[in-house]
């Protein structure tokens, strides 16, 4: 009876986590939403360990202005999405610019910008929100504190538009395919969108989105769950056509940044 009693039990707990685990289980996701999303990472990963690279070197060696310039081109050469590369003097100041274009942007006083005090206080890498850069334009910015015997000798800053990035991976993806993919930060400004006009906006506040709740109410599970699987009502891309879809996500994290990057099909 005792064997009895333990076989039921061991089934029973056995049962118990299989259907944990299938409660808990990834999303079937469609191939395309980790493609995007490993392309995404080799891009990012492979500009952050360029400018870390610079980074440990003046860390070393000291920093010498001409040097710094020097550096910055060979970065910006070699970095097809950054618009540009640039050297913040350890009181906040936009020294050293490269390309030549932005050289009118040298001696701006970027101290008082949070991702700038973040990374001054912290001495950690940071990729900031989407904020409105000296240069003129919405942009985001990855800073790297040069950090010699716990001392700031200041950061080395790459600026760069999150459509132009996102849409060169997700473009060649989606097209001729019945999918969309579009981008968010988590504080729901959208970061890349096939409808252009969308890019910029914020979905939760902007009028567009006010008369679909389900496309609000998974706006917040997205920006909340690290990953998972919804519908909603929403425009189809390209018209005024609202119809029901299903979307994936996946986050993207970088740095003490999120990105939502969103695989959306017609719902069957």
């Amino acid at each position: 009876m005792r064997f009895l009693t333990n076989l039921l039990v061991s089934l029973s707990i056995l049962i118990f986590f299989s259907c944990s685990s299938d409660d808990n289980a990834s999303p079937d996701f469609p191939a395309e939403l980790p493609e995007v999303m490993a392309e995404l990472s080799a891009q990012y990963d492979q500009m952050s360990a360029h400018l870390s690279a610079e980074v440990s070197y003046f860390a070393q060696a000291g920093v010498d202005t001409a040097e710094v310039r020097n550096r910055l081109k060979g970065l910006y050469e070699g970095t097809h999405f950054v618009t540009n590369f640039a050297y913040v003097t350890p009181s906040g100041i936009l020294q050293i610019i490269e390309p030549e274009e932005y050289y009118g942007s040298q001696g701006a006083d970027i101290v008082d910008q949070d991702h700038v005090i973040q990374a001054f206080f912290t001495q950690e890498p940071v990729l900031s929100d989407v904020f409105t850069a000296v240069e003129g334009y919405q942009a985001v910015v990855y800073i790297h504190p040069i950090v010699q015997d716990n001392q700031i000798l200041g950061t080395l800053n790459a600026l760069f538009l999150p459509e132009e990035l996102l849409g060169d991976i997700i473009l060649p993806v989606t097209e001729g395919r019945d999918i969309e993919i579009w981008v968010m930060e988590s504080t729901g400004y959208i970061l890349f969108d096939e409808d252009s006009e969308e890019i910029g906006l914020n979905l939760f506040t902007d009028p567009l989105y006010e008369d679909f709740p389900e496309l609000l109410e998974a706006g917040e599970l997205i920006a909340t769950q690290e990953e998972g699987e919804t519908t909603y009502t929403f425009f189809q891309a390209g018209t005024s056509d609202p119809i029901t879809k299903r979307a994936y996500w996946q986050t993207f994290s970088r740095h003490g940044n999120d990105w939502k990057v969103v695989l959306v099909e017609p719902e069957n």
